[in-house]
């Protein structure tokens, strides 16, 4: 059976300051979000974290690493976070002042919308090689990602509709663990197990 655990990078300086992109730390908050996911790993039985190149990723996956022993790193670019073109690096209020109208126009077409950068389209193209190699496998291992690419691996481990892809609740603090097989899904948060996605 192929089980992953997907989670996302602890949060980061660019989270609280609402800035799309870049690569900035993790916060103190971040760090004992990625503690606390360790620990709820400590007892399941992978050898391998998957991660993406991006600082927060890789910080992220070294605190895991330093709690779960035994555990080894592997390096995907394929993981790493949407390239927001024309707004990476910006923050939302620089944003509204520079491209009136653009988040809007975003919510009304979010799967195929971009501005010199990707789309959804693109990511879940991106990873869709690296996914078929896991499936291959047949083993339990854990993926340290991004919010957009976390979806993209949920929606196509999961046979999601393209509505709902970019809509998915990744929150900063919660592992889903993918049966990939069933293509079923469950999160855990603080040890806590729960079916489904988070809401």
């Amino acid at each position: 059976m192929t089980r992953i655990y997907l989670i996302r990078h602890g949060e980061v300086e660019n989270n609280v300051k609402d800035i799309f992109g870049g690569d900035s730390e993790l916060t103190e908050r971040g760090r004992e979000q990625a503690r606390e996911i360790a620990e709820s790993l400590k007892n399941v039985d992978f050898e391998i974290i998957y991660h993406s190149p991006r600082k927060r990723a890789v910080n992220t996956s070294k605190i895991i690493a330093g709690i779960v022993s035994g555990v080894k790193l592997i390096e995907v670019p394929e993981l790493t976070e949407m390239n927001y073109g024309e707004i990476e690096g910006l923050s939302i209020k620089d944003i509204n002042q520079i491209f009136p109208g653009l988040f809007k126009e975003r919510a009304e077409n979010k799967y195929y919308w971009k501005l010199g950068g990707e789309n959804f389209e693109d990511i879940r193209n991106r990873v869709r090689g690296f996914l078929g190699g896991l499936k291959l496998e047949k083993n339990c291992c854990a993926i340290v990602g991004h919010q957009m690419t976390n979806r993209a691996i949920l929606g196509e481990l999961l046979n999601l509709s393209i509505d709902k892809i970019p809509f998915i609740n990744t929150p900063n603090d919660v592992i889903y663990e993918i049966d990939v097989d069933n293509s079923e899904v469950w999160h855990i948060n603080k040890g806590v197990r729960g079916k489904g996605l988070i809401e």
